[in-house]
């Protein structure tokens, strides 16, 4: 009997020991784990931690009740009560670790006025292909087709590296500054808002408002092509734009609408602009699509 009731105090001694500093690990842990893990990684590890603990204490408690009972003085119960404020406030700390984390980078990635496309699944794609809107008119761009010339002086041009379709163009409005420059999907938007009103944007899509309020710029990247709508101004300010599909409200394929030209009625440049795929404001609506 002797050495079954010292068991039962190393058991005891072993229990309280573990749950002691698990419980203290797991609330100031957290600290280190935002550090050493991306933040909602470590938030989540924090919930699952308090859970764990909560389920290990209670599986002592019962296990202790079910142990054969050799004397009450020597049986070890532990005190589960005192133990749940614990598994609670680690839970509560995750959740607010991820409150604060999530409201954090939702004001970053609003103000951030640059970022890369990536499609949503790469490595699939074996040629550069550009679809302009969602019209099913795809352009193949190869050594023969290196890019495209909506106007003399403007460009658009779609290469693959490794296996991902990448878009390189500038867009600039009719006084001809920029408004949105992309390289291989790397894109960097105007920060004035004399130039641009808004945008909005997700890991894949980048979308544009020029300083009236009006989409001149969308760019998707798919796993096997990048889809583009936009607006295009020459150095004189007479501009196109292009794209179709839900895009425009323009029935057919592929369309080019000009834009500032004498010969062009304003009301049906009105009529023809590029209709938005996210809400706005961004700041509100970040990478938010309409319904």
């Amino acid at each position: 009997m002797d050495w079954l009731r010292k068991e039962y105090a190393r058991y005891k001694k072993s229990i309280k020991s573990f749950s002691q500093k698990a419980g203290i690990a797991s609330f100031v842990g957290w600290l280190p784990l935002m550090y050493a893990f991306e933040q909602f990684v470590a938030a989540y590890i924090l919930i699952a931690l308090g859970a764990i603990f909560l389920c290990f204490w209670w599986w002592t408690s019962i296990h202790a009740k079910t142990q054969v009972k050799i004397d009450k003085r020597y049986r070890y119960t532990p005190n589960l009560w005192k133990q749940i404020p614990i598994c609670v406030l680690t839970i509560a700390l995750g959740l607010f670790c991820i409150w604060v984390v999530k409201s954090s980078q939702d004001k970053y990635f609003v103000r951030a006025m640059e970022g890369v496309l990536k499609p949503i699944k790469s490595g699939k794609a074996t040629k550069a292909l550009l679809e302009w809107g969602n019209s099913g008119f795809i352009e193949e761009f190869n050594d023969k087709h290196p890019s495209y010339k909506p106007l003399f002086d403007q460009e658009v041009k779609v290469e693959l590296i490794d296996k991902t379709p990448t878009l390189t163009t500038t867009i600039r409005d009719s006084d001809g500054k920029i408004i949105v420059r992309i390289d291989k999907n790397h894109w960097q938007v105007n920060s004035s808002q004399a130039v641009v009103m808004d945008k909005n944007y997700t890991s894949n899509s980048l979308e544009v408002l020029n300083s009236h309020g009006h989409v001149v710029f969308r760019a998707e990247v798919l796993p096997d092509r990048v889809r583009l709508v936009s607006e295009f101004y020459d150095e004189h300010g007479l501009g196109v734009r292009i794209g179709n599909g839900d895009d425009l409200p323009v029935k057919g394929g592929m369309s080019i609408i000009p834009l500032n030209s004498y010969s062009v009625n304003p009301a049906d440049q009105e009529a023809t602009q590029i209709k938005p795929h996210f809400l706005y404001p961004s700041s509100e609506h970040w990478g938010e699509l309409v319904k």
